[in-house]
């Protein structure tokens, strides 16, 4: 009897390492209201160490794809989810602001660059037909982690303070990372196998992966889909993490709990949990490219609402939009990479584009405190939400079919 397709281990595993890095990394804002009042800091400057945070594991973010494409996954990430955790327990002996800057921006920072992509990476070297089924079952965990972390940490900081929370969270963290990490196995020939389980191609009379040709970074970086892509996704994620930094101070701002802010991060979490398993399954069948077309509009919907939100109900659905479209659009960035450019080289490619987009997006959360500081709400940061995903729809419309073998 021919065992079971080791990639779905790969999945679960993934699943698991998103669940504890994103949930931590996101629980970020419930820790914003602390921060001001021991550091006596302005929202700005008390969103800025995210902002910085986001900075370095982006611009590392390249070097961790080419590293995990060269030297295998099991490793960057054991590495990367040891520094993570350890940055956040350490946050929680920080005294003064630049010990903030240096655990949670740097040490953390770095942890994180070996997570997203490497992990990502991996899954795309082990798929091809179900690559957007894989995505959505390996990211349902980040959303898994933004749905209980918020509840679990607030649960924490009411009953030791916050930072007992952050320490918990961050031993928690390295437990799990360091667990998964032993079963992410770099690719499926390793084992023999062919991506989604194939034996062997010729065994089976297939054709696997003669969609797209394995460009290298070079050859990718030279066609017009490779800057089509990463400007669809410079501007849709230029406004990706001020929410989740920002939303709770908005439900102070309008009169609600710390509590009800927290739940709107968790709101996100279910949106985007919808949104990674619905559109990324979808994908399959459908395409990833309007599936990304959809999962922007719903992006620009959800800012459109939060720019006029006042009840309850309309800042939590407004919050589970944007967590729909941000998880969809998360899920379906690593598979587009490899449909258009192939799997060999995805790790660096992917991390390329990463780095620069993600680069960019980390000035939001530091942009959108000083208009509210400046302005008195966050209006100003919701109208450029909606404006951004409009101008990304646009060069989605531009973009065309992969590359096909011989023709590169």
């Amino acid at each position: 009897m021919e065992r079971p397709f080791y990639g779905w281990v790969i999945v679960t595993a993934s699943f698991f390492v998103f669940a504890t890095a994103y949930g931590m990394q996101f629980s970020y804002g419930l820790y914003l209201p602390y921060f001001e009042s021991e550091f006596r800091l302005n929202k700005a400057n008390a969103a800025a160490p995210f902002s910085f945070y986001i900075v370095i594991y982006s611009l590392l973010s390249p070097i961790s794809g080419r590293m995990t494409d060269e030297y295998g996954t099991r490793r960057i990430v054991a590495f990367g989810g040891l520094l993570l955790a350890i940055g956040y327990m350490l946050l929680s002996q920080a005294k003064s602001m630049w010990q903030v800057y240096l655990v949670f921006g740097i040490i953390s920072g770095i942890g994180m660059s070996a997570t997203f992509i490497p992990v990502n990476a991996t899954v795309v070297k082990w798929f091809v037909q179900k690559r957007g089924t894989a995505f959505a079952v390996a990211g349902a965990g980040s959303n898994l982690g933004l749905v209980l972390f918020p509840f679990f940490a607030t649960s924490l900081i009411a009953y030791s303070g916050w930072r007992s929370s952050m320490l918990v969270t961050g031993f928690i963290t390295a437990v799990v990372i360091l667990m998964c990490s032993r079963f992410l196995l770099s690719d499926p020939e390793s084992l023999g196998l062919s991506p989604d389980g194939t034996r062997s191609v010729k065994a089976k009379g297939m054709k696997a992966e003669n969609l797209v040709a394995h460009l290298t970074k070079k050859e990718a970086v030279g066609t017009k889909s490779f800057w089509l892509i990463l400007l669809v996704f410079l501007f849709t994620w230029s406004i990706l993490f001020f929410p989740y930094a920002h939303l709770p101070s908005l439900a102070e701002d309008l009169g609600f709990s710390r509590a009800f802010g927290g739940g709107l991060i968790a709101a996100m979490g279910v949106g985007s949990l919808a949104g990674r398993v619905i559109i990324g399954i979808m994908s399959d069948k459908l395409g990833r490219r309007g599936s990304l077309l959809f999962s922007l509009f719903a992006q620009a919907l959800a800012c459109l609402l939060l720019i006029f939100a006042s009840t309850s109900s309309v800042l939590t659905l407004s919050a589970a939009l944007f967590g729909l479209g941000a998880g969809a659009t998360a899920t379906l960035f690593p598979g587009m990479v490899g449909d258009y450019f192939g799997r060999k080289h995805v790790g660096e490619i992917s991390g390329l584009i990463f780095g620069v987009t993600s680069t960019v997006s980390a000035l939001s959360p530091y942009v959108a405190g000083l208009l509210r500081d400046i302005s008195g709400s966050y209006f100003s940061s919701f109208v450029i939400g909606v404006a951004f995903n409009l101008v990304a729809i646009v060069f989605l419309c531009l973009l065309r079919s992969p590359v096909l073998v011989g023709r590169r």
